[in-house]
């Protein structure tokens, strides 16, 4: 090892690539508005005190799908009210909102393009009974499922 590839105290280590944790997290973040860096906060920052209806606009706006694609987590009526009274999504929406924005996030991380991504959650897929993953994504039991192919990918296993 050369001195040069020494760590020295005082000199700038070189910049390097954030974990996928933080990527997928701060994506997360920036969908649900809430920042968050682990679990626990979606937890306790997000899911008790319920998302701004607005995130579910912005996250419609940003991925270019239609709000009536979305009614599975609120329906468009439910959002206009929410949105009007200023009020924030219920337990229930929050909790879908949520699963939809950390497997969207998670897609997007582990293909490096969101493109690619929604090509991935919207084919059918034979392993999933000819669903598609966002379809899967609409119960928690499906969204694990999901979530566990993106892993295995991420992983290097192929589908």
């Amino acid at each position: 090892m050369s001195h040069s590839d020494v760590f020295e105290p005082g000199s700038m280590a070189p910049a390097r690539p954030a974990s996928q944790a933080v990527l997928i997290n701060a994506a997360i973040s920036k969908m649900i508005g809430v920042q968050v860096v682990s679990n626990k906060d979606i937890l306790l920052k997000a899911q008790e005190k319920g998302v701004k209806p607005e995130m579910v606009s912005a996250f419609v706006s940003e991925h270019g799908i239609s709000l009536a694609s979305l009614e599975w987590v609120i329906t468009p009526k439910t959002l206009g009210r929410r949105i009007k009274n200023n009020e924030r999504l219920n337990p229930g929406e929050t909790d879908r909102f949520i699963r939809m924005a950390r497997l969207t996030a998670l897609a997007e991380t582990v293909f490096a393009d969101p493109a690619k991504a929604k090509t991935f959650l919207a084919k059918p897929r034979t392993r999933w009974g000819g669903k598609s993953g966002s379809e899967l994504m609409q119960t928690d039991n499906g969204g694990r499922m999901v979530e566990e192919l993106l892993q295995q990918l991420n992983h290097g296993f192929f589908a």
